[in-house]
């Protein structure tokens, strides 16, 4: 059902960005500020989440020159921090997904030669790869979780020369973690560096 937020990209793409239109390949790394909505309803009666910090590398071709799609492959670690006092003894740890994200993003390119700055939006889906050993693994594991995570993301870019920077913010529609019923879904603040070829 989430798949229809690619055909209207898909439709641009045959409007903006034809067969012999210009294309741009970029590489980023950097860090993600990731946190979750909710406390979920496994997590011991009385827990606080907290935001944590993961990281994020991809890269993704750019089609189109004044009008943009850009589809793209991340891997990504994202984190969040659970606190709990209700227990003996008290639980705090970070529970940290890690997923291939495959956005398909649409955009706006002003392109100076030497500056460029982008602004798009991007439907994504994450594909779970493993969640990390925890204090709370008992339910927060790769079994309970979502593994195919629909969603969105904002990109504003700037390009000087070669190098690259990117301030994204990316949330999901999916719940994290199956059956809670706090819909607690995972969004994440990103920063990426890197170069366009």
């Amino acid at each position: 059902m989430k798949a229809r937020w690619f055909v209207p990209a898909l439709l641009l793409a045959t409007i903006t960005a034809p067969a012999q239109a210009q294309f741009a390949i970029e590489l980023t790394v950097g860090p993600n500020w990731s946190s979750i909505s909710a406390v979920p309803a496994d997590a011991p009666a009385g827990s606080t989440k907290e935001s944590d910090v993961g990281y994020f590398l991809g890269g993704r071709i750019r089609f189109g020159h004044l009008f943009y799609i850009a589809p793209g492959l991340d891997y990504q670690y994202q984190s969040f921090k659970l606190n709990s006092t209700s227990t003996s003894p008290e639980l705090n740890d970070n529970i940290g997904i890690s997923s291939f994200m495959v956005p398909l993003e649409v955009g706006v390119n002003l392109d100076a030669k030497i500056l460029a700055v982008q602004l798009g939006v991007a439907g994504t889906v994450a594909f779970n790869s493993s969640v990390s050993d925890n204090d709370f693994d008992s339910w927060a594991n790769k079994d309970n979780t979502n593994n195919t995570r629909w969603g969105w993301m904002l990109n504003a870019g700037a390009r000087i020369l070669m190098l690259q920077l990117n301030l994204q913010y990316q949330a999901d529609f999916t719940d994290t973690f199956k059956d809670d019923p706090t819909g607690a879904k995972l969004s994440q603040f990103r920063i990426g560096l890197g170069i366009g070829f």
